[in-house]
């Protein structure tokens, strides 16, 4: 009872600071770097309301509107990590390639919110009941390797794409390099958690 009390203060306080994260970079936006860490914040925000909705959640149905909630911004962590990632590297994507890579989180997000009558993405979800760190447990369905695929891809090329620019960068992005490496790990976590 005191762990999963422990859990509900700790991702409602999480839930908080990436709000209050995502309102200070809303208004202090002043060039596109900032705006994919706007985006970026967004979408962390959306994944830990929904976090927080789903453990504090009692039934069946509130965990599933958790989810829905999840899954406006899980699906698009990594790519807008990637998007940050580029730009930060000087190695911007064109508009054509980001709409693109826009397509498959989005097509993910909407058969996370349709599932029940898709079966692509899970095939079923079962809830828990009672007070963990996660209320559901999901069944994949046939397109969930592909999600995990294309999300786990995202984070490799965007890491490989800092480890190439530490390398051959200059001295200022070296000393920067190893913090944007670190932030490596909220896109695996949200892929790996989902």
């Amino acid at each position: 009872k005191q762990d999963s009390n422990f859990m509900v203060i700790l991702s409602g306080l999480a839930a908080l600071g990436a709000i209050a994260v995502c309102v200070a970079s809303i208004f202090k936006r002043d060039t596109l770097k900032s705006l994919y860490f706007s985006l970026l914040a967004l979408a962390v925000v959306f994944y830990l309301l929904g976090n927080f909705f789903e453990v504090v959640s009692t039934t069946y149905d509130a965990a599933k509107v958790a989810m829905r909630i999840s899954y406006l911004g899980v699906p698009f962590i990594p790519t807008i990590w990637f998007f940050s990632v580029r730009e930060y590297c000087g190695k911007p994507l064109n508009n054509i390639t980001m709409l693109l890579m826009l397509v498959v989180p989005t097509i993910f997000s909407y058969l996370a919110f349709t599932w029940e009558s898709n079966n692509l993405l899970f095939t079923g979800i079962q809830f828990y009941g009672e007070p963990a760190i996660s209320q559901l447990g999901f069944i994949p369905g046939p397109l969930n390797p592909y999600r995990l695929l294309y999300q786990f891809s995202i984070n490799v090329i965007g890491i490989l794409t800092i480890i190439y620019q530490y390398r051959h960068g200059t001295p200022r992005f070296r000393k920067q390099a190893s913090l944007f490496l670190v932030s490596a790990l909220l896109p695996f976590f949200t892929t790996g958690t989902f």
